[in-house]
C-alpha cells in the first residue's frame, strides 16, 4: 500500500499522518500488506463506530434543545435540567397537574407526549435531526466504499501479477519440453525473446489464473478453467504449446543429416531451391508486414518466407 494513500486516509479521518504511518512500519520498512490492511480496516471500523455514536449524541442534543425550548415557551420550568425522555415525561406529568381538559385549542404545555409528537413543528424538527444525522453517516459509508473498492482493485492486480509471473515460467518450461523452435542460427533473436513473444501472445488472447495448487490455468468466460470438447480441463502447458507451435514450429532434427539443415522443400512441385524474399526477426515483424501487404500475392510470399525460415530452423 503506497504511503500517499495512507496519508490520504489519515487526512480523511483527521489524524496525524506521520504517527499513523509509523504504526504501520517495522523500523524503516512497511509491514506486510495483509497486516497494513488489517490495521487500516480496524481504524476505519473504529472511526465509523465513533462517528455513529457522536452523530446520535449530536442528534439527541439538538432534538432535546428544541423540545426544551418548546416546553419552556409553554411555561414548563426545568430546574433539574432533565433531558430527552425524562424531560418529556416530566412535562407530561406537569401538564396533567394543570387539570385542564385538552381540546382542539389545547396549549402546547397541556398536550401529552403522543399529541406533542404529532404537531407539525415537532415532526419537522425530528425529521431535520434525522436527516442531518444521516448525512454524516452516508459520507462515511461512501468513503469506506471507495477505499474498499480501491483495496479490491489493488488485490486483484497483485493476484494477476502473481499469476502472470508463474505462467511465464511455465511457458518457458512448456516450450522447451515440447521442443518448440526457440533458437535460429543466423538471426539476432534470442531464445528468451521468442519465449517472451509466445507469452505476450497468450496474455493478449487469454485470461490467466491460478488453481488451488498455484498452478497457472487458462480461464473461460465463466471464470472457470477452460475445458476441451470432452469436458476435461485443458492444461496450461497445452495452451502454451499451441501458441508456440503456431508461431515457431517444432524442432525435429533428422539424424541422417548429422545436425545439418537439409534442403528445404517449398511444397510446390518443380520448385526445390526456393529463395525467401522476406526475413523476420520476430512474429510481430511478420504480423506487421502481413497486415500491410497490398495484394494476395504479397501475403502468399510473406507466408512462404515465414514457412521457409521455420522449417530451416527446425531442420526439415
Amino acid at each position: 500500500m503506497s504511503e500517499s494513500l495512507l496519508k490520504v486516509i489519515a487526512s480523511a479521518f483527521k489524524i496525524n499522518a506521520d504517527e499513523f504511518i509509523s504504526t504501520l512500519k517495522d523500523g524503516d520498512d512497511f509491514l506486510p500488506d495483509d497486516q497494513i490492511g488489517a490495521e487500516v480496516s480496524k481504524l476505519i471500523a473504529d472511526k465509523v463506530a465513533a462517528a455513529k455514536i457522536q452523530s446520535r449524541k449530536n442528534g439527541q442534543g439538538e432534538q432535546n434543545a428544541k423540545v426544551l425550548k418548546a416546553v419552556k415557551v409553554a411555561g414548563f420550568e426545568n430546574p433539574d435540567n432533565l433531558q430527552a425522555d425524562e424531560l418529556v415525561a416530566a412535562f407530561i406529568a406537569w401538564k396533567d397537574e394543570q387539570s385542564v381538559p385538552p381540546s382542539s385549542d389545547t396549549p402546547v404545555d397541556q398536550m401529552d407526549k403522543e399529541t406533542l409528537l404529532k404537531l407539525p413543528i415537532i415532526k419537522s424538527l425530528v425529521l431535520e435531526v434525522k436527516q442531518e444525522s444521516g448525512k454524516g453517516n452516508e459520507a462515511i459509508k461512501r468513503e469506506f466504499a471507495e477505499y474498499k473498492a480501491q483495496v479490491e482493485r489493488e488485490n486483484q492486480q497483485r493476484a494477476n501479477e502473481r499469476a502472470h509471473d508463474i505462467a511465464e515460467r511455465w511457458t518457458a518450461d512448456s516450450l522447451k519440453k515440447g521442443n518448440v523452435t526457440l533458437k535460429v542460427e543466423g538471426t539476432d533473436v534470442s531464445e528468451a525473446e521468442r519465449i517472451q513473444s509466445v507469452f505476450d501472445r497468450i496474455v493478449l488472447r487469454e485470461k490467466i489464473g491460478l488453481n488451488e495448487k498455484r498452478e497457472p490455468i487458462i480461464l473461460g468466460d465463466d471464470g472457470e478453467q477452460k475445458k476441451d470438447e470432452f469436458g476435461n480441463p485443458i492444461p496450461f502447458s497445452d495452451i502454451a504449446m499451441k501458441y508456440g507451435k503456431s508461431m515457431y514450429g517444432v524442432s525435429v532434427q533428422n539424424p541422417s543429416h548429422e545436425g545439418a539443415n537439409p534442403p528445404t522443400s517449398t511444397g510446390v512441385p518443380g520448385q526445390k531451391d526456393y529463395v525467401p524474399k522476406y526475413r523476420f526477426g520476430t512474429t510481430k515483424e511478420y504480423d506487421d508486414a502481413y497486415m500491410k501487404a497490398s495484394s494476395p500475392e504479397d501475403r502468399l510470399e510473406l507466408s512462404r518466407s515465414k514457412q521457409f525460415h521455420a522449417e530451416k530452423a527446425a531442420g526439415n
